[in-house]
Parts: C-alpha cells; sequence; structure tokens
C-alpha cells in the first residue's frame, strides 16, 4: 500500500464504522456493570429437572434454557425486496451474575431454522438475565442455577414487575 492510498483506507474504515453504529442494536454497548439493587425482577425461576442423559456437563455447572419472544431473521440469500426468506428464532439474552457483573451474551440460536432456545452452561448459582421484549425494553427475571440440573425460564409469559408504589 503507498502512502497515498493511506488517507483513502482510513476514510473507508471509520465509514464502514460509522455503517455499523448505524444499524439497530450496533450503537448501544450492553453495560459490563449494573446495579443489582436497581433491578426489579419480573420472574424467578429455579432448577426443574434433571438435564437429558448424555449432556457432557462442566463439573459443578447447571444448564439454562430461555423461551423468549421469536425474532425474524433474515440471512440475506435472496437478492431482491420480498424474495429473501424471514426465519423466526429465539431472541437472545445477557447474563449478569448476583452482583451485577455481567458474564455473558447468549446467541439463543445455532441456525436460522433453530426453533428450540440454545442451553446453555453456567456455573452454580444466582444470575439476573436482561431479556429483550417487544412489549418492554428489557425484562429482567432471576435464575438459579444448580448443578447437574436444567433450569427454564419462559419469557413468553413473564410480566415485568409492578414499580412500587410512591411513598
Amino acid at each position: 500500500m503507498t502512502r497515498s492510498n493511506v488517507p483513502a483506507v482510513e476514510l473507508a474504515l471509520a465509514a464502514t464504522f460509522a455503517f455499523l453504529l448505524a444499524l439497530p442494536g450496533c450503537g448501544a454497548a450492553r453495560p459490563v456493570q449494573i446495579d443489582a439493587s436497581a433491578i426489579q425482577v419480573a420472574g424467578n425461576y429455579t432448577p426443574s429437572q434433571l438435564p437429558p442423559d448424555g449432556t457432557p456437563l462442566v463439573e459443578g455447572a447447571g444448564l439454562l434454557r430461555v423461551e423468549t419472544d421469536p425474532r425474524e431473521v433474515r440471512p440475506g440469500y435472496a437478492s431482491g425486496e420480498g424474495d429473501s426468506l424471514a426465519y423466526s428464532v429465539n431472541d437472545s439474552y445477557d447474563v449478569y451474575d448476583d452482583a451485577g457483573k455481567f458474564v455473558k451474551h447468549v446467541v439463543n440460536y445455532v441456525k436460522v431454522t433453530d426453533t428450540v432456545p440454545v442451553t446453555t452452561q453456567l456455573a452454580a448459582g444466582r444470575y439476573l438475565l436482561a431479556i429483550p421484549d417487544s412489549r418492554w425494553p428489557n425484562l429482567w427475571v432471576v435464575a438459579t442455577i444448580e448443578s447437574a440440573k436444567l433450569t427454564r425460564v419462559d419469557a413468553r409469559t413473564t410480566r415485568p414487575a409492578e414499580p412500587a408504589p410512591p411513598k
């Protein structure tokens, strides 16, 4: 690359970065830490069953499966508007530990044809889940994970917590 091409490359990179920030969901970074005491929890979920036989687990880990509102995904195979295929997948969500520290972002599908949410492993403990919802900005629920057990969360039927009445 010659010295005269450097400004053009920098300009192209800046334009690409500006475009990506304008895309929905790309401009807002998730917080690394939240105030867990300020969260109004909509639901509390505990392990309900043992994981399916043959599920390999890290020692001390449990499983979490979250049913969310479906989100439309268009992989972009087609060339014209209205021609592309659209798939409905479980929406992704964020996991925070009990103290409010960001743990992981869970993409809740493997392929765009998946109708079943992803099962993810977490260390035993209590977690806050930030689940996007079409009815409100985020639905916050608590999920308790126990070693070698499965915790199921159904965010589709969970309602947000009512704010505390003013004193």
